[in-house]
């Protein structure tokens, strides 16, 4: 009796070894391929989040090399990127598609929303090369597109006589007339073509800040800064992006 169970005990000790050893080799198996399909869709997604991105680091390029001629030409210097100290964050990344002009005050008469006649020449060089770079990056491929142009006004917190309060609501109706100044003047005496004005009509908004994001440095509001005026352009990498995470063929830009 012990000689039979000690056979069939081992018999079935050999059996479930074999067994299990057979199951661990399919879980291995099928570990292995599961690893390699989660390869392949990481780089699928990395290569279809990365062309957008190429895309828009390639605008930032042409934006720089232009202005940088300008710059020449003008003898003045244009800052790409917001000033650092915005709501206490440094600028980085994509707001290389920020052109902040130069100059501080002299953009506008003291008060008020009329364009000094040195904005209107600088205007009257930037604009017109700043349209070129855009559309002629949108021409580059059938799925780039910029979605907004946006002409942003911000002022510093103060308004001579006003409280903080009363001071946040004439500086808004302020930067609001300056940046549709702007827009009106580029509109009507830069822009020349009948295509182009369209195309500023669909695409350029003018929007006024007030004081809501000072410059602040060392703790302190830094006014001369606060006060300055922005292009700032939008693309639609953020669908773009959007549609790869969501699956999206449209959105992100496939057939």
């Amino acid at each position: 009796m012990s000689g039979l169970k000690g056979l069939f005990g081992a018999r079935r000790r050999g059996d479930g070894g074999e067994h299990w050893l057979s199951v661990s080799d399919l879980m291995a198996g099928l570990m292995m391929v599961f690893l390699l399909i989660s390869v392949a869709f990481m780089m699928n997604l990395q290569n279809r989040v990365e062309a957008p991105m190429s895309a828009e680091r390639e605008l930032c390029d042409d934006l720089r090399n232009q202005l940088s001629e300008l710059e020449d030409e003008l003898g003045t210097h244009f800052v790409i990127g917001d000033v650092e100290g915005v709501d206490g964050r440094s600028d980085h990344g994509l707001n290389c598609l920020t052109v902040r002009f130069p100059g501080g005050e002299g953009r506008f008469e003291s008060g008020s929303s009329e364009l000094t006649p040195e904005f209107k020449s600088t205007l009257n060089r930037f604009f017109p090369a700043y349209l070129v770079v855009l559309q002629e990056w949108e021409q580059g491929d059938e799925g780039r597109r910029v979605k907004e142009v946006r002409i942003e006004g911000h002022t510093s917190s103060v308004w001579e006589g006003e409280t903080v309060e009363r001071a946040y609501f004439r500086n808004m109706g302020l930067s609001q007339d300056r940046t549709r100044s702007v827009l009106e003047y580029v509109q009507q005496e830069v822009v020349t073509s009948d295509r182009n004005r369209a195309w500023v009509r669909e695409r350029v908004r003018a929007v006024g800040f007030s004081s809501s994001q000072l410059v602040v440095r060392g703790g302190s509001e830094d006014r001369d800064a606060s006060r300055r005026v922005l292009f700032r352009v939008a693309t639609n990498l953020e669908d773009v992006l959007r549609g790869v995470v969501e699956g999206d063929p449209v959105a992100s830009g496939g057939e």
